[in-house]
């Protein structure tokens, strides 16, 4: 599984190894707050900017995703917001393989 990584204020930072389950946390609560929404507003970018730094261990602020010039596009912070239950996902499925190729050697 390739290592995540994003690109904000033209400088590339990785997904930590280890993601906080408090940030995870609250990533889940805007996602919440998201799926009620009808349209995205302000608040609702400012929330995805600020999961995003949290999910990425604070190595960037949201006042970086969201600067004029070498912050996000609004199609990038949508973007990154979704793929990182995608990346989560994908650490549970593999993590349920090892666990199943840990039953197989047994049998």
């Amino acid at each position: 599984m390739a290592k995540r990584s994003i690109v904000v204020n033209q400088k590339q930072y990785f997904l930590p190894d280890h993601i906080d389950t408090q940030a995870y946390l609250d990533y889940c609560d805007v996602q919440d707050e998201l799926d009620s929404a009808k349209n995205y507003r302000r608040k609702h970018f400012e929330q995805m900017a600020q999961a995003i730094c949290h999910v990425y261990g604070d190595q960037f602020t949201v006042e970086d995703v969201m600067a004029r010039k070498y912050g996000l596009e609004p199609s990038q912070i949508l973007t990154e917001f979704a793929a990182l239950e995608y990346y989560v996902m994908e650490r549970v499925n593999k993590d349920v393989e090892a666990i199943t190729g840990n039953f197989t050697k047994e049998a």
